[in-house]
């Protein structure tokens, strides 16, 4: 999202009569566990084990994703703004939210004040109207 940013900066300095929005568009309505269901961190495998099934954005957020967080915490925390964005990433992601409503949250915080437009795939039936 940063080059996003950076992009619209350029192109409005470059082309003043225009103004250009970055925008965030997140397709987890169609994303499943073998897509997202883990992350590396310091080249270790993290999974998140979960009975839940379909697309991800659905799922809540449940135990097992609580103690991914906490595991990436311990080693996250300690980098240049590692804590702050692991208090956003423990703000937003609580049991029994669902995945995408928390991520739309996170990622709002992150670039808050930066003009950003968020689509959701799933929303307004943009996949069905082949919008994107």
């Amino acid at each position: 999202m940063g080059a996003k940013i950076r992009l619209r900066n350029i192109s409005e300095t470059s082309l003043p009569q225009y103004k250009f929005v970055p925008v965030y568009y997140m397709g987890s309505e169609d994303a499943d566990l073998d897509e997202l269901g883990h992350i590396y961190l310091d080249g270790k495998k993290l999974n998140w084990d979960t009975k839940q099934t379909g697309a991800v954005g659905r799922m809540k957020v449940d135990t097992a994703f609580l103690q991914l967080i906490n595991t990436a915490e311990g080693q996250l925390a300690v980098l240049p703004f590692g804590k702050e964005i692991m208090d956003l990433v423990k703000k937003f992601f609580k049991k029994d939210v669902r995945v995408q409503d928390a991520t739309f949250q996170l990622v709002n915080a992150l670039f808050c004040g930066l003009w950003i437009g968020d689509i959701n795939a799933r929303q307004c039936g943009i996949k069905k109207n082949k919008l994107f």
